[in-house]
């Protein structure tokens, strides 16, 4: 990322700052960047947070199921452009192996920890495909503009309300354009959708049929016998569960109140892996 020094910038210049949320960082940027007495022109709909064109919902899927709904998901999108949203980068390392080499799904991925020359290169592929996945974390979520994007999936929750925004602001684009996007939650964590609401962002309940166990088992056959799959599952399972002990909205992505045992089959993990940043009593909880 380029940084700017504002102390080699001349004073007789015209600044603008765009941001599709405002929060304290953003202000604070405003301060530095901006002369005094800034004009603020708000460009929003009172009724809602985000675009008329943007079809939005939420499906409660358990988390032993998420794998194999995510198979029958992009299976069925298969000649559309999805965006998919993960928690961290070894999440997204974990499903793009798994379902580029074993679905033989047509994915893409991009996050933080990849270089930036393949970065370029991905986004770059996924702006000229007219179909596809992208897997990617919250590095996407901001600052591109990607064309004619269909679904954004939230497979793992934002960091918090303003983020859900930014991550459906990828589909939807443009003038009169239309998208559509949908979050998985937990049962636990259906509240989540009264905090989009305070927000003026308003989700339907989706229903999707019940997928096969197929993928799942596949998934824990591979697991078994792979070693270097395996070593990926882990640090991506060891990382999931590290974003909720993190998460801002605790009240809602609350660790307590998760099968760690069940969160690990998502994982393909027959047996649960040892969490060693976890207490006694939550390690206990699961078993």
């Amino acid at each position: 990322m380029a940084v700017l020094n504002l102390d080699h910038v001349q004073e007789d210049r015209q600044t603008g700052l765009f941001s599709a949320t405002i929060d304290d960082k953003v202000k604070n940027l405003a301060k530095l960047a901006l002369r005094r007495n800034p004009v603020l022109i708000a460009i929003k709909d009172e009724k809602q947070a985000t675009v008329t064109g943007l079809k939005q919902g939420y499906f409660t899927c358990p988390l032993e199921r998420r794998i194999s709904w995510l198979y029958k998901m992009l299976k069925k999108a298969k000649k559309l452009k999805v965006i998919v949203f993960f928690s961290s980068c070894k999440s997204v390392d974990f499903h793009y192996e798994f379902f580029k080499v074993y679905c033989k799904a047509p994915v893409l991925h991009i996050h933080g920890k990849l270089s930036q020359a393949r970065r370029k290169e991905t986004f770059e592929s996924f702006v000229e495909a007219t179909c596809g996945v992208l897997f990617c974390t919250d590095i996407a979520a901001r600052g591109l503009d990607i064309p004619s994007v269909d679904w954004v999936v939230q497979f793992d929750p934002p960091t918090d309300v303003k983020e859900y925004i930014h991550r459906v602001g990828r589909t939807a684009r443009g003038l009169q354009n239309t998208g559509n996007a949908v979050i998985l939650l937990r049962p636990e964590e259906e509240c989540f959708v009264e905090f989009l609401k305070i927000e003026k962002v308003f989700l339907d309940k989706y229903t999707f049929e019940t997928p096969t166990e197929a993928v799942q088992t596949m998934l824990e056959d591979v697991i078994e016998n792979n070693g270097v799959m395996k070593s990926l599952a882990r640090k991506a399972y060891l990382s999931y569960i590290r974003c909720y002990t993190k998460h801002k909205l605790k009240s809602v992505f609350n660790i307590e109140n998760m099968d760690l045992a069940l969160a690990a089959k998502a994982f393909g993990f027959l047996k649960q892996p040892d969490i060693d940043f976890l207490s006694t009593k939550d390690k206990k909880r699961s078993r």
